[in-house]
């Protein structure tokens, strides 16, 4: 999968008060990307959404345990955490 140099930025701007590694800023784009593309959404729509349901932070707290799943596992983790803080994709 291709993550441009904006996505990455992207992510970067948007986590403030967060210390990413060099690592965590293209997993993210990557998961974002991902669930993007299985939704049908922009990144941008996708990263709101993540965002706003707590999925990001999510994503960011477990770093460690999320990166060594396989990106369909990632999805799926960020979806039961964004319907526990009232998503509604399914």
């Amino acid at each position: 999968m291709h993550i441009s140099k904006k996505s990455s930025n992207f992510a970067a701007k948007s986590c403030k008060g967060y210390d990413m590694s060099k690592y965590e800023i293209p997993f993210l784009t990557s998961a974002i990307q991902a669930f993007a593309m299985k939704f049908a959404m922009t990144r941008q729509a996708a990263f709101r959404y993540l965002q706003q349901y707590k999925a990001l932070a999510f994503l960011m707290e477990f770093y460690d345990v999320e990166h060594l799943q396989s990106m369909d596992d990632t999805i799926d983790d960020m979806l039961v955490i964004c319907r526990q803080n009232g998503g509604t994709l399914a």
